[in-house]
């Protein structure tokens, strides 16, 4: 079929992403999903076999492919989770036992971990040998090969989230219907990142359905229509504030203009593609002095590009800030967008909006609505925290992004926004494309005392490679060469670099170096040594994959939050994400920073940097170990404005590829034993084959985000964060041994919790939301009831371990444990998974004494 041109359309973007088969999953169908409980999920992925044969073998393999992609949209648009179990998953197993009361008293039944209207039937398995299922010794639960297959004539109704694939499946679990009843108590993901609410509660809370739009309604056809769109060169608008405020004013003399000229002459010359058309506006009052156009829509090449970079210095800065101006005339004049949908538009601006006439000032609120009906994407660059509040909210409306530069960063971070851009250019294999291994600023930098640094070559890079030195002195003008050394990994001269730069305004400061041979393995050292005081130096690092057919390691960073804007008065989870892959499978083990820049205190005194070591632990901000994401929560608010995130990933030794990518799939109608179920807790099963990466080093920018209130930094509003790896990991007749990782005093920071609340109780009902607090039915563990540990809280993110003694629960009785963190502002956490003991009576034999005791971990 013909292909249309696409408009707003982009890889990156996608919401359904059709690509080739993960080892981990065949041709099921899976979500991706790094947020929170009612949060849409990141894209759902399908192979083009279950595409095209999704009324044939598809359907015979998998069931019914319509009902699977309910499954599937509910994750992604409403942000629910999967109600089953996974085989031998130690939070999410595939089997529980269930608490029933008879004349005898409490009796503990096993049964399949599926939220169901009436009890599933169907046989278990061992899914390797056909044959009967085989316990785990550690747990006394049936092992990670044993599936429970459900009957196929099933008359279950709910829910889509359990098993879509049943023709009687019709339905969402409900709170509040007897026909759907849903089990807050079943050990399943959702229960646990939803705090034991049904699907159907956190779906209807949705704006989708708020005010009681999209009513049930029977659609008599729902054939899909597809529409074959194939990239276009990409249209970018540059605009440009120029302002008076840009330019330097005392005391503190910030020359923004300078900043922004040098990053558009940079990205100009050295990123924008061939082939792209590119047009720079610039705005500053509503009336234009003259033509706001300095340079109309072209295509690039050699020549267009040296034009561009020349008109960039003919700017005048000057007047006031008419924002919505500048976005009016991109749009709408001649040179620009006019008459035609999508494209991008970078905007770039210090100021607040502020006109010398209300007639004509045009707010960034008056173009938004403009902007989203012609699908054009926004970039925004907010120069200084004073930047228009709107600026993000725009980046969001139109499927764009958003970055803040702090005046005292240096060329890296506002070279990298330029950058981000790029994201919205015709897509390329993976092997042509360009990642970050290493970018770094210095600054202030001394005359005489070298810069020194390295980055790491590793096996999946090292072609193309190109070094990128930014030199920022007064005026773009050195006085003083400088020298820039390349020491190769086996430091034979031949192999390195060694090299004298002047910077001069006709090269805006800017040196680089394109290795012409494939760039040796290893960790290269460069020494940068300038011979005048210079306001900073900034390198930057880029490479292709060493071989064309071949994947690079690459990372993306980002920012988990229902939106770039924030008010820390309302419970906010914002946490910052990383993902480490080569292709589509995960790099497990790295190591990975996350700097988050903050606004000045009240009285205008800068924070540092907050640090923050991202985790693939599986606990606090990451739901899935192993999986190649990385993540923790930002809580340390320093008060309102612009915050920006930048992440630095590091490879070693023990740093690996796991053989397939992970997420969430729907549970299959035929299981296949080389294509085991995943992933609940853990990514990584035991037999996975790893491949060591080596060192390797990458960097990735974050983006933005807006605080929008005030903030009392001395106020402590946040809880600690939930406990969603408490396991029992050992018993013996004396004690049984627990552990987690431990939360922070602030969700999963670093700091300490004031207190740690354990309880137990005969059910996991009973430890389920509010019921947590109750007395009736739950006992307190205080430290009475352990041996050699205590229940004193250390710093978040450590193991905590505790024993309690065996005494503390009767025999032959199933138990529940599951906990709360409280701070010392008395804010509480959410209740943790619930782990599940069950001790039987210890026999005593004529000559020896032993106890058996099984352990279970489950989770609601």
């Amino acid at each position: 079929p013909s292909a249309e041109p696409a408009v707003a359309e982009t890889a990156e973007d996608a919401e359904f992403v059709v690509n080739t088969v993960n080892p981990a999953y065949g041709h099921n169908p899976y979500t991706v999903q790094n947020g929170e409980c009612g949060e849409a999920g990141d894209f759902t992925h399908l192979t083009p076999w279950f595409v095209v044969n999704h009324d044939t073998t598809a359907q015979d393999a998998l069931g019914r492919t319509d009902k699977i992609l309910v499954h599937e949209w509910a994750k992604l648009r409403w942000g629910v989770f999967e109600e089953y179990g996974y085989p031998g998953d130690e939070k999410f197993p595939m089997f529980y036992y269930k608490s029933t009361w008879g004349p005898n008293g409490q009796e503990d039944v096993l049964k399949p971990n599926f939220c169901t209207s009436i009890e599933v039937t169907g046989t278990s398995q061992d899914i390797s040998t056909g044959g009967v299922c085989t316990d785990d010794a550690a747990t006394g639960l049936p092992n990670e090969k044993c599936y429970f297959l459900p009957d196929k004539d099933n008359q279950v109704a709910s829910s889509y989230m359990a098993l879509p694939f049943l023709d009687s499946v019709t339905d969402f679990c409900d709170d509040d219907s007897e026909d759907t009843i849903h089990h807050a108590e079943l050990p399943t993901k959702h229960n646990l990142y939803c705090d034991g609410k049904s699907t159907w509660a956190v779906i209807s809370e949705n704006e989708d359905f708020a005010n009681g739009a999209n009513e049930a309604t029977e659609i008599p056809d729902t054939t899909p229509e597809f529409i074959i769109v194939k990239p276009q060169n990409a249209r970018y608008v540059v605009v440009m504030d120029v302002s008076a405020s840009m330019l330097p004013k005392p005391p503190t003399m910030i020359d923004r203009a300078i900043s922004l000229q040098d990053a558009a002459k940079r990205w100009l010359k050295y990123e924008v593609t061939d082939g792209t058309e590119v047009a720079l506006v610039t705005f500053s009052d509503v009336e234009p002095s003259g033509n706001p156009f300095i340079y109309d829509l072209t295509k690039v090449d050699d020549q267009s590009r040296e034009e561009m970079v020349a008109a960039i210095d003919t700017m005048d800065f000057r007047g006031q800030t008419c924002i919505g101006c500048g976005l009016d005339w991109a749009l709408n004049w001649n040179g620009g967008l006019k008459d035609t949908v999508g494209g991008v538009l970078i905007l770039i601006t210090d100021g607040v909006q502020k006109c010398s006439t209300n007639n004509g000032c045009l707010s960034i609120g008056d173009m938004t609505d403009e902007i989203v009906d012609r699908q054009v994407r926004v970039v925004t660059i907010a120069l200084g925290p004073d930047a228009d509040p709107e600026l993000e909210q725009l980046a969001i409306r139109t499927g764009g992004k958003s970055y803040f530069i702090d005046d005292s960063s240096g060329p890296g971070n506002i070279n990298d926004a330029f950058s981000g851009s790029q994201t919205y250019q015709p897509g390329d294999v993976l092997g042509n494309t360009n990642t970050v291994v290493h970018q770094k600023d210095f600054s202030p930098v001394t005359a005489g005392e070298a810069v020194l640094g390295f980055y790491d070559i590793d096996a999946s890079i090292g072609r193309d490679v190109t070094v990128q030195v930014e030199v920022k002195s007064r005026n773009n003008n050195c006085a003083q060469p400088l020298s820039i050394t390349l020491v190769s990994p086996d430091q034979d001269p031949n192999h390195s670099v060694d090299v004298t730069y002047q910077c001069t305004a006709a090269d805006f400061g800017v040196f680089r170096h394109q290795f012409t041979d494939l760039a040796a393995e290893g960790r290269w050292i460069y020494k940068i040594t300038p011979q005048e005081d210079l306001d900073s130096i900034s390198i930057k690092v880029e490479s292709k994959s060493r071989e064309e057919s071949t994947e690079p390691i690459m990372t993306k960073c980002w920012i988990a939050t229902g939106s770039q804007e924030i008010d820390t008065n309302v419970n906010v989870k914002l946490a910052v994400v990383a993902q480490v892959t080569q292709g589509t499978k995960p790099v497990i083990g790295a190591n990975v920073i996350a700097e988050v820049e903050r606004p000045a205190d009240a009285d205008g005194n800068p924070y540092p940097p907050m640090v923050l070591e991202l985790a693939d632990n599986g606990s606090g901000a990451d739901k899935i170990k192993n999986d190649g994401t990385y993540s923790r929560y930002f809580a340390k608010f320093t008060g309102k404005g612009r915050y920006s995130v930048k992440c630095q990933v590091a490879g070693d030794e023990s740093t690996g590829v796991n053989g397939g990518f992970t997420g969430d799939r729907v549970y299959p109608q035929v299981p296949d034993p080389h294509s085991p179920l995943c992933c609940g807790s853990n990514a990584l099963s035991p037999d996975a084959t790893v491949t060591k990466t080596g060192n390797f080093t990458r960097q990735a920018a974050g983006g933005g985000f807006q605080v929008m209130n005030e903030v009392e930094v001395g106020v402590d509003k946040i809880p600690p964060g939930q406990v969603t790896d408490l396991t029992v990991v050992d018993i013996t007749k004396e004690t049984i041994t627990v552990e987690f990782t431990a939360p922070g005093n602030d969700l999963d920071s670093n700091d300490t919790a004031a207190e740690y609340i354990m309880k137990y109780s005969s059910t996991a009902g009973n430890l389920t939301g509010g019921n947590f607090d109750l007395t009736e039915f739950n006992t307190l563990i205080t430290n009475e009831n352990l041996i050699d540990s205590s229940l004193e809280p250390v710093n978040g993110g450590s193991i905590k371990q505790i024993q309690i003694k065996s005494a503390t629960f009767d025999f032959d009785r199933k138990y529940m444990l599951a906990m709360k963190a409280r701070d010392e502002a008395e804010n509480i956490s959410p209740v943790s998974n619930k782990v599940q003991v069950f001790i039987q009576t210890p026999t005593t034999p004529t000559t020896t004494t032993t106890t058996t005791a099984t352990t279970t971990t489950t989770t609601t």
